[in-house]
């Protein structure tokens, strides 16, 4: 994927927005409950801190982790890979082979359908996408730079503890035997000095060692080497060590959110105060006192190693330590019950696995809806007709690996809709592949009637293979009897019936829509359509036709309203009802910052044209019909191109002078190989009049 096409991808994005929202509410919540145990003992404030940490750690984690798990990294991406290149110049958008149907109509309504919702994905507004996707391309950065500053910190003390000295000093063997025996693993610390430390330390995550100074070493006093001794078996005690470094890693992976600064500062200070507790335990306040004094004039006791810990946390202030160390109502707790460890951990599970779960039902599109629910019940034959674009070009040798691919695993869908869509852009120059073609499809009805090809051209079967067609529609009616509920079903059959059983399809499209009222514009859309085919055998449809298409309109989003005005505009025109078709069409040319811009601009003035002439006012159908020409073009006009009704009625009462100038305009955006325009053109200079018949009726 290149970066521009990740600033403009709309799953990072909702990616992106989900892991701040998830750093800021656990955080949110972590100095919530900072707030209410202020006035606890260190042992519970550290507890708190650590577990809103561990928390945002295990989330992070979490999140990737379900995302992660839904690639299917065992499916093989040969022909992606293969034949992801640009198209030659001059190709159309799709491939313009004859489809399956041999209504002009039908395949023009099908293919554009599935093109416009393609054209709409890449070319909506992309601000707010891109801009989130800028600010987490920084954050991304921010966070390797931070992770390789993590990293390296922890290769730096691999090599560091070789050069270390160890401490053979029996007076040193005693003392420290006897200070750890003040906790309850009575592990004997190892005493290492070097002079590249500038403040006593521990470190390592599993053997853990304390380092000192090697200008310190010889001035300390038995209280200072104690004191010392304590502070850093009590981080080994508590696994601060441990704890310090998956705080790094969540502060890199947070670096822009201030609240995690907080609560880390929070826990320093609790951790520092609770190591302190276990050094009053063996000396008097103002013994310790002095202690901390006489150190922070000889050295540093800041530390900055990660996976280690020190005699301070950054925010060292000794003036405030000490009145701490002091006061009369300090709390020398040094531990938290084993039922409150419990309960923290239980909380910060339920919050991970909440939070993190809303995100794999975000980013993997599941919901609550009735089985089979989607998104959108038409995305996923969108996504097939876009996967299938990467098989018009594969070669005999990737066609033969891909179908060794589905021999093995033949429920590898990916790789049998690259094959499908090879086998539709060739399965009229080759009985065989026609023939392979038929048998996908009938295995794929039989096996994965959700599979988004199914709901495709691709997936069609031609109106001549009579016996297939039959196989197929009675496979599809028992997958219907055995999941009546499941959309992608209802969606996939509602196509396949489309050519052959307009009726059924249409009774699939109103169940779908009943069982998915939240997606019920798409199936408006759907029906609207579907009345627009039958109105040949009754002209009465074509006011279900323009009902359903302004139901669908006014259930639109603001960027999908646009992609409704020119099938209702044509709806209205063709229902008679002419003031409506008029206002659609205005509001099309309104429409001029619409993603759909080319699109509108044709229909709005063809409508305009076509009302001119059932008004008798030729001249003004022939400058609507030469501004249509002036359109950029879309990517249907360039594969498909326009309509040509309203030249047609023009060339048929005598403006050929008119026709041939918008055939030239016409030619400047439907110029591919499978363009009849240049042909057209040089009929009409022929003194011929060119056969229309293709584009006449969609």
């Amino acid at each position: 994927m290149s970066i521009i096409s990740m600033l403009e991808s709309s799953a990072s994005a909702g990616l992106l927005i989900t892991l701040a929202g998830q750093s800021i509410l656990i955080s949110l919540l972590g100095v919530l409950a900072m707030k209410c145990f202020a006035g606890k003992p260190a042992p519970v404030r550290s507890l708190v801190c650590s577990g809103t940490i561990a928390a945002m750690f295990l989330v992070l984690t979490a999140s990737i982790g379900f995302r992660l798990y839904s690639i299917a990294w065992y499916k093989p991406d040969i022909a992606v890979n293969w034949t992801r290149v640009s198209p030659p110049a001059g190709k159309p958008a799709l491939d313009a082979q004859p489809t399956v149907s041999s209504s002009a109509q039908t395949r023009s309504l099908i293919r554009t359908n599935n093109l416009e919702s393609r054209t709409q994905r890449k070319q909506s507004p992309v601000q707010t996408g891109f801009l989130i996707n800028a600010l987490g391309f920084v954050w991304l950065i921010g966070f390797l730079l931070l992770l390789l500053k993590v990293g390296y910190g922890l290769i730096f003390l691999k090599g560091f503890r070789f050069g270390l000295v160890r401490v053979a000093d029996e007076k040193f063997g005693v003392l420290a035997n006897n200070v750890a025996a003040a906790f309850p693993k009575n592990r004997s610390p190892e005493l290492y000095i070097s002079p590249k430390v500038e403040s006593p330390i521990t470190i390592g995550l599993l053997s853990p060692i304390v380092i000192i100074p090697e200008k310190l070493y010889g001035t300390l006093n038995e209280n200072e080497l104690k004191s010392i001794l304590l502070h850093e078996l009590a981080h080994i005690y508590h696994c601060d060590h441990v704890v310090g470094l998956i705080k790094r890693i969540v502060l890199a992976a947070y670096w822009w959110n201030p609240l995690a600064y907080w609560i880390n500062a929070e826990h320093d200070e609790a951790r520092e105060e609770v190591c302190d507790n276990y050094v009053l335990s063996e000396l008097k306040p103002k013994e310790y006192s002095q202690c901390l004094a006489d150190l922070a004039e000889k050295i540093c006791l800041v530390n900055n190693l990660p996976a280690a810990a020190a005699m301070a946390g950054r925010g060292f202030n000794l003036r405030k330590r000490v009145e701490r160390i002091l006061s009369n109502k300090r709390s020398l707790a040094m531990h938290t019950s084993l039922n409150l460890k419990l309960m923290t951990l239980s909380v910060c599970a339920v919050v991970t696995l909440f939070i993190a779960g809303v995100h794999m039902q975000v980013a993997t599109g599941t919901s609550s809806g009735p089985a089979g629910a989607v998104k959108n019940p038409q995305s996923a034959s969108v996504e097939a007709s876009i996967i299938g674009l990467d098989a018009r070009n594969l070669t005999p040798e990737q066609v033969a690996e891909l179908e060794k691919v589905v021999a093995q695993n033949p429920d590898d869908l990916k790789a049998q809709t690259l094959l499908l869509s090879y086998y539709f852009s060739k399965q009229y120059t080759d009985k065989t592949i026609r023939e392979k073609k038929m048998r996908t499809i009938l295995w794929l009805i039989q096996n994965h009637p959700e599979a988004g090809v199914l709901g495709s051209p691709e997936g069609q079967l031609n109106l001549l293979e009579d016996s297939a067609y039959a196989e197929g529609a009675s496979l599809w009616k028992e997958q219907l009897q055995l999941h009546p509920n499941d959309l992608r079903l209802i969606w996939n059959a509602g196509n396949y019936f489309l050519q052959r059983d307009p009726d059924l399809a249409i009774s699939l499209c109103k169940q779908g829509k009943s069982l998915d009222p939240e997606n019920a514009a798409t199936w408006d859309r759907k029906l609207g359509l579907l009345y627009k085919l039958q109105t040949r055998k009754n002209p009465a449809l074509v006011n279900e036709a323009l009902n359903s298409l302004e139901n669908a309109h006014a259930e639109a989003t603001t960027m999908e309203k646009p992609f409704l005005l020119p099938e209702m505009a044509r709806a209205a025109l063709a229902a008679g009802q002419l003031d409506k078709a008029a206002d659609y069409a205005n509001q099309m040319l309104a429409a001029t910052g619409s993603w759909n811009k080319g699109d509108l601009i044709y229909n709005g003035n063809f409508v305009l044209g076509m009302l001119a002439v059932q008004k008798g006012d030729l001249d003004a159908a022939g400058k609507y019909l030469l501004t249509a020409g002036d359109t950029p073009g879309s990517p249907v006009l360039n594969s498909f191109g326009p309509n040509m009704s309203l030249a047609k009625e023009l060339l048929d009462r005598g403006h050929r002078d008119t026709v041939l100038a918008f055939l030239n305009k016409c030619s400047k955006f439907w110029n591919g190989k499978t363009s009849p325009c240049s042909r057209w053109i040089q009929e009409m200079e022929e003194g011929r009049t060119p056969d229309f018949r293709m584009n006449l009726n969609y």
